[in-house]
Order: C-alpha cells, then sequence, then structure tokens
C-alpha cells in the first residue's frame, strides 16, 4: 500500500523479490531458488503472476514487474499496458553482457549461456514450458491477462565490471518499453 499506488513498473532481483513476497504475507512461493541458488523460471513466473493479480486494480497503478537473475530476465506485464516488452529484454540481456565484459562486439565464444533450451514458465495449471534457440533474442507467452517475455543472459566468461548489472539491465529494458496507460 506504500509503493505499488505510486508506480506503474517495478524492477527486483530474487533476493528482492523473495523479501517483497515476504513483507506482503506470502505468494505461491517461499523461495524463488533451485538447490544451486539459481532463479527457477517457473516459481518467478508464477510469482509475478501472482503479483500482476493480486496488487492491480483501482488501488494501485502496478501493471509492469521487471524481474532480472544470473541467467535470465523476465517482464510480466498486465495485457495491453506495455509495448516492446520482447525487444526490451532482449536489449536488456545484451546490455548486461556488453556492460561485464566490457565489450560492445562479443562472439558466443566469450559468453555462457546457462538458461537451459527447455524450460518450465508454469507448474501450475496448466504447466507450460518453452524452448529457447540459443541465438534467438527472447520467448513470450500469455497467461490470464498478463503477457510475459524472457530473455537469456548470456554471461561473461571474463567479467570486467559487475557492478549496477541489475540496474542497467532493469533501465534497459524499461528504456525499450512502452507504456500505453491503464
Amino acid at each position: 500500500e506504500k509503493v505499488f499506488p505510486y508506480v506503474d513498473s517495478i524492477g527486483l532481483n530474487e533476493q528482492e523479490l523473495e523479501l517483497l513476497v515476504d513483507a506482503v504475507g506470502g505468494g505461491p512461493h517461499v523461495s524463488l531458488v533451485n538447490k544451486a541458488s539459481i532463479a527457477d523460471t517457473a516459481k518467478v513466473s508464477e510469482t509475478l503472476f501472482w503479483m500482476l493479480k493480486t496488487f492491480t486494480g483501482p488501488e494501485s497503478r502496478l501493471s509492469r514487474v521487471h524481474f532480472h537473475s544470473l541467467t535470465f530476465h523476465t517482464i510480466g506485464h498486465v495485457e495491453d499496458t506495455w509495448a516492446n516488452t520482447r525487444r526490451a529484454v532482449a536489449a536488456g540481456s545484451w546490455t548486461c553482457s556488453t556492460r561485464a565484459c566490457q565489450n560492445e562486439n562479443l562472439t558466443f565464444d566469450q559468453v555462457t549461456l546457462q538458461l537451459q533450451s527447455s524450460f518450465p514458465v508454469s507448474t501450475s495449471s496448466p504447466p507450460l514450458t518453452l524452448n529457447l534457440d540459443a541465438k534467438q533474442g527472447s520467448v513470450g507467452w500469455s497467461r490470464g491477462g498478463v503477457d510475459f517475455h524472457l530473455a537469456p543472459v548470456y554471461i561473461c566468461n571474463s567479467p570486467q565490471s559487475t557492478v549496477g548489472l541489475g540496474d542497467s539491465i532493469s533501465a534497459t529494458g524499461l528504456f525499450y518499453s512502452v507504456f500505453n496507460g491503464r
């Protein structure tokens, strides 16, 4: 009640999203990471869906949540409120990788893709698994009035800088997104 009435969009990493879910009294998942401390694509997507279904409406301006982690980032938004989301997640991923490597001309041998080529985005009804080609910039899907786009993060093999990467990925994603209003 102190944030969502005043913002249209929010960007979070896995620790921030878990703290927010805990602060508001729960959500569909207690933990968003697997045993290897890597964000779980299905748990994150289901939590973003829950957030957008729970905290949108007349008392809230929230219509978009941008999640970023080491292996992927995703944007969920109430349908018809934002546009250009596919390009936004792809641009955010590229910005993160080029900033970490300090190289605008990356090649695939300079980065590692840790996101599996097939991954679940929902384990609830109906379950949904998506496939991603390593050279594909992002994938999208819709569920119950919420549109999602997800992009893998190409992890720099020899990072030169890691300070501010989360802020860069969120800022770039927001820069490329087009707000249509509600």
